[in-house]
């Protein structure tokens, strides 16, 4: 964990070792978040472009996604708020640096009300920011401004190679990360001991 604690602390406040994850990749932390989401029922609020990935997960976990309208800034706070307020959302998923397939990169007057926005209304956010590192300008992550909610993934296979498949996780909390640690260890039984090494 030490390896990964040193990674997300490029981009977040020194994490507690209670919450973070060792992954086999990001798309494989996706899978077991969309599991646990589909348990509960719901819909994960999205934009209006998504990671073709993240729509496969959730057709095969039969989560469906609600796809928020968007401008330059990325989703608009007043359609989130409207599904929030009708109760239809589980999660809201945002891919906020060089989104795929738009390499939008959200600006920080458009993180905010989407954040105060989940707050209020107590939406989780799954923050998936595998492009993190390679943008020269640092924008705060959604899980620095409402760490208490976000699910904060990254990893290596975009910023430093791709076939180092492995992925990190911060979670909002002890409890929520031990969550997520079993339906990981039900999918995946343990990221690769192999890869670890290498990334570490």
């Amino acid at each position: 964990k030490e390896a990964a604690i040193q990674w997300l602390s490029k981009r977040l406040p020194t994490p507690s070792a209670d919450e973070v994850l060792v992954c086999p990749g990001i798309h494989s932390v996706l899978v077991g978040l969309m599991t646990l989401l589909g348990r509960k029922g719901g819909t994960v609020a999205t934009s209006n472009l998504v990671d073709p990935g993240l729509k496969a997960i959730a057709s095969q976990l039969n989560v469906p996604l609600f796809a928020l309208e968007c401008d330059d800034d990325g989703p608009l706070p007043d359609a989130f708020e409207d599904q929030c307020r009708q109760g239809n959302i589980s999660a809201l998923y945002v891919n906020p640096t060089l989104q795929n397939p738009s390499t939008l990169t959200m600006p920080l007057r458009r993180r905010e009300p989407l954040v105060d926005i989940a707050l209020r209304y107590s939406v989780p956010i799954i923050e998936d920011d595998a492009y993190a590192l390679l943008p020269e300008s640092r924008i705060p992550a959604f899980a620095e401004l409402a760490p208490e909610i976000t699910w904060y993934i990254t990893g290596l296979s975009k910023c430093f190679g791709a076939g180092l498949r492995i992925g990190y996780v911060k979670g909002p909390g002890k409890r929520a990360t031990q969550l997520l640690a079993g339906a990981l260890r039900a999918l995946n039984v343990m990221s690769s001991p192999i890869t670890n090494a290498l990334a570490t």
